[in-house]
């Protein structure tokens, strides 16, 4: 049974272990931790509820969800400088931080739309 199964012994549920400290009334010190269930508050027994043991759940968990590491590779957005034809880019597009203005049209414009008259900005 992998850790990511792990059932609490009083509820039966996939445990989801917090911790719980105990403090000093007089001095909020911290006087004991604790690992409890989070759905019925029963206290698990420690070499369930250890830091190492959590984090392993958590991540098998978020693996069994995200489909382990069988997923598939996530392909690559890469525009070539034809595609990157933005406003932003474009050698007509003036402002500051507060408004672009394209110097063709004389009115306001966003940074990323783009237009007919694109010409790619010298960086000089």
């Amino acid at each position: 049974m992998s850790s990511a199964a792990r059932r609490c012994p009083a509820c039966g549920q996939v445990a989801s272990p917090e911790l719980v400290r105990e403090r000093d009334e007089a001095t909020l010190r911290v006087v004991a931790e604790k690992w409890r269930c989070r759905w019925c508050k029963a206290e698990l027994p420690p070499e369930e509820s250890s830091p190492a043991a959590v984090s392993a759940a958590a991540s098998d968990h978020l693996a069994a969800v995200l489909g382990g590491n069988d997923a598939p590779n996530v392909p690559r957005w890469e525009l070539s400088d034809a595609d990157r034809r933005f406003c932003c880019n474009c050698r007509h597009c003036a402002g500051n931080a507060f408004i672009l203005r394209c110097l063709l049209t004389l009115k306001e414009t966003d940074p990323m739309s783009e237009c007919g008259d694109f010409e790619l900005r010298q960086n000089s």
